[in-house]
């Protein structure tokens, strides 16, 4: 009765109000958001992304960076390209460009799958994390159990497949569903050409989606973290630096009349920061 209760108010409630029902769940989440400085420029800072003044763009380098920098500043909105997977500087800087993917099944050069290497040294360039190209029939090999201790190679937290765009050099995590995963996630779909349909199509939605919001913006800010002390990441024996944030600053300058600025998100810390932040670059 709860959740049918809850549809029909999502169905009802005009967009605004449920876009600050969300801001206000977060706030209760968060106790650094609820002071009076924090909650006036929480609004401040909301009202400038709704207008379309101000973009807030989290480019990576893994999921949880979105999470993190939503809950900081409490802020709400619709998924961007970024939000799911592993995005180096330069997979960003190359999506920003081409502004499209194109993952094709049967095309063995748009797309594979990966075996995933955490803690990765390698003794030219240290720390970072591999991933090794591989085929679903030696994954479906390897991943025997839910439970099995290295699960996490073969397939992510929510056992999707570690989907590799060739041509982009990003790897994606929950959305090419293997058997694991729950119906919940993967709607019964395990079928890898299926999934990689809807990958295209749910990907250049969000791309379009953060096109949009570029171009109407007087002033985007891209939010980069990379917290395990990671140098790189590594396709095969090719290396993508992680600290070198320049591909991202070039390629949305390159695109886009807005101001760009690349912060990492370890220097933000609240909504009245992120204000002072745009008040000294406009």
């Amino acid at each position: 009765m709860i959740i049918k209760l809850q549809h029909i108010l999502k169905t009802l409630l005009p967009s605004k109000i449920k876009y600050f029902i969300k801001i206000i769940q977060k706030v209760i989440k968060n106790p650094d958001l609820q002071s009076l400085k924090q909650l006036c420029n929480l609004y401040k800072l909301s009202k400038l992304m709704i207008s379309g003044q101000v973009a807030i763009i989290p480019v990576g380098f893994r999921c949880h960076t979105k999470g993190r920098l939503y809950s900081k500043l409490g802020i709400v909105q619709a998924s961007l390209p970024f939000d799911n997977g592993f995005f180096t500087p330069h997979a960003v800087g190359n999506i920003l460009r081409k502004q499209h993917i194109d993952l094709k099944f049967n095309d063995k050069l748009s797309q594979t799958i990966c075996i995933k290497n955490e803690n990765f040294t390698d003794n030219k360039f240290g720390l970072g994390i591999k991933f090794e190209t591989s085929t679903y029939d030696e994954i479906n090999n390897l991943a025997k159990s839910k439970q099995q201790n290295d699960i996490n190679k073969y397939l992510d937290s929510t056992f999707g497949y570690y989907t590799l765009d060739k041509k982009n050099d990003y790897v994606l995590a929950h959305y090419n569903w293997h058997e694991f995963a729950d119906i919940n996630h993967s709607n019964g779909h395990t079928e890898p050409e299926y999934n990689l349909i809807k990958i295209n199509e749910l990907l250049n939605r969000r791309i379009q989606r953060l096109i949009n919001i570029c171009e109407k913006a007087k002033i985007i800010f891209f939010i980069y973290d990379e917290n395990q002390g990671y140098n790189y990441m590594a396709i095969n024996d090719t290396y993508f630096r992680l600290k070198d944030l320049s591909p991202i600053e070039s390629a949305a300058n390159d695109k886009f009349k807005a101001k760009s600025i690349i912060i990492k998100l370890k220097d933000i810390k609240s909504p009245y920061q992120m204000m002072k932040l745009i008040q000294g670059n406009t």
